[in-house]
Parts: structure tokens; C-alpha cells; sequence
């Protein structure tokens, strides 16, 4: 049978375009036809599971209160099937797992590196939730107790404030200020890219910006590897587009910091890029589904 995926813009009112969502489904299901806006992507694929024929991906359903504090049981009443909330770096993770940079591994963490640090640890092949919900958000492992700038979370010292894309524009801008060494940072906007590239080009004080992103993340991996030992790390995000430059310095880094068995885990980049977590949630149906 088919799989037919949609992704769904969730620019607006999330409880409002949820259930214009279902509408559509609705429609969908009567009349085989969808014209709207609402979705942005369609994937479709062959998939050997009976009975499952739709998937909705929805971004950043926020304010549960305006749910009646279960969004679920608010969407499953509406249609009348089993519904599952995943957020979007556990989806990711599920992704890239199933089809990604950690495809054919049962345990795993998938970090993603963008504006902020997002996570999601999978073991056995099963996401690591919590009961708080707070498992896989490895952005908020704190990393340096001496940070006097607050992380979005209201704490300090949070790995998200050294390893995401704004946390070296940072990181840089501090050495900028703390030193007068000529570098090529100071001759254009400070962007992650720019620190990158100058990094590649052998900018001594852009390479002792990246050395310090990757120290961070190598400490707080291999403290996350003394809790659930994966196979392999998968670093996702837009900062991993700087590639080899990224991957090598965090696996040295993580090689200083890890307990002496852990030291030969794996790492690797992801695979799906934008795309990591719409199979993700295709992933969490699916198995849902069996």
C-alpha cells in the first residue's frame, strides 16, 4: 500500500491549524482530493503496513492548557484515531535512525545544531522519553558553571550557549573583544559560517572559537555516554554542514572527556537534513501501527 506524509506549516495558531488539519483529513478521506495551502510538502513511498495510509507532522504544538492540557486526547477525540505527539528533534532522531546517519543502529544519540542544541536518545530503538518529557534535550547539559550570560531556559552554563550556531558567534565575539590578534572575523559579519570558513583557513583565533564549541559537546557527550552508551552519535543541524572541520574536532574532544571503554564510540553526520524529521514521525505511525 501507500503512505501518503504530510508536513504541516504551523506558522499560525497551532490548536487552530491542527484541527483545520483534520478538516482536511476529513475531506481527504471522502473525496481522495486536497487543495490548500496547509501542507507544504508531500512525500509519498510504498510501505508494507496494513490499515495506515495517512501521517501528519506538526511543528511546535505549544500551549497545551489551550488543549485542555492533553493534545492527544483533544485530536484523538476529533478523529476518532490513535494519536502520537513527538517533538521535532526526537522525530529527528527517529529519522536518522531509521533512514539516516545512524541508519541499521538500535542505540544512538542524535544531536541537532542550529540555533539551539536539540537531542533525542534512542535505546533499543526506542526513544528515551522521561517521565518529565525531558529526555534527549542534551542542550540543556551544563557545561561551564562560571557562564554569566542566562541560556533561553533561565539557567546558565547550558551546552546550547557553546555548541549551537549563536553559541559561537559568541564564543567569537568574546575573543574578538578579549584581544586585539588580527583575524579575518573582524573584516565582515560574524555569522557560525564565517567562523567556520575562517577556520578552514587557518584563523587562529576562529579555529580557538571551533575548539571550544567542540570541547563543550565532547564533554557533555561523554557524560551522556556514561548514562546510555550508543553506538554512535549523529550530528544534525545547521551548524553540521561544516562537515569534517566539526566532526574531527568533537571526536577528539570527546575522546579526552570519555570513560576509557566509551572512547572508540562512533560518530557521524546526519543524513536527512530538513527531511529527518517527517520520517521520523512516519517512523513513530508505523511502529504505532504494528
Amino acid at each position: 500500500m501507500k503512505i501518503k506524509i504530510y508536513q504541516i506549516n504551523m506558522e499560525r495558531d497551532t490548536k487552530r491549524i491542527a484541527f483545520e488539519g483534520l478538516e482536511l483529513l476529513e475531506q481527504y478521506q471522502g473525496s481522495k482530493e486536497i487543495n490548500s495551502t496547509l501542507y507544504d510538502k508531500v512525500y509519498e513511498g510504498e510501505v508494507d503496513c496494513a490499515g495506515l495510509e495517512d501521517v501528519f507532522q506538526m511543528f511546535n504544538l505549544d500551549h497545551p492548557e489551550d488543549w485542555g492540557g492533553d493534545v492527544c486526547a483533544a485530536l484523538e477525540q476529533r478523529c476518532g484515531l490513535p494519536v502520537s505527539v513527538v517533538n521535532d528533534a526526537n522525530a529527528a532522531a527517529l529519522g536518522e535512525m531509521w533512514r539516516g546517519g545512524g541508519a541499521g543502529r538500535r542505540d544512538l544519540v542524535f544531536l541537532t545544531l542550529g540555533t539551539g542544541v536539540g537531542g533525542g536518545v534512542i535505546v533499543d530503538g526506542r526513544l528515551l522519553g522521561g517521565v518529565h518529557g525531558c529526555g534527549g534535550e542534551l542542550g540543556h547539559i551544563k557545561v561551564h558553571a562560571d557562564e554569566p550570560e542566562p541560556c533561553g531556559c533561565g539557567k546558565r552554563g547550558c551546552l546550547e550557549q557553546y555548541a549551537s550556531a549563536t553559541g559561537l558567534v559568541r564564543t567569537a565575539r568574546r575573543l574578538l573583544e578579549a584581544t586585539e590578534r588580527p583575524s579575518a572575523l573582524r573584516e565582515g559579519p560574524l555569522s557560525a559560517k564565517a567562523v567556520f570558513d575562517c577556520a578552514r583557513a587557518g584563523d587562529a583565533l576562529a579555529l580557538e572559537a571551533v575548539a571550544r564549541l567542540a570541547d563543550a559537546l565532547g564533554q557533555a557527550l561523554a557524560a551522556v555516554s556514561c548514562v546510555c552508551d550508543p553506538e554512535i552519535f549523529v550530528l544534525g543541524g545547521g551548524v553540521s554542514a561544516a562537515g569534517d572541520i566539526l566532526l574531527q574536532a568533537v571526536e577528539a574532544a570527546f575522546r579526552r572527556y570519555a570513560f576509557p571503554p566509551a572512547e572508540g564510540t562512533r560518530f557521524a553526520l546526519a543524513r536527512l537534513g530538513n527531511e529527518a524529521g517527517i520520517y521520523g514521525c512516519a517512523k513513530l505511525a508505523l511502529d504505532a501501527a504494528e
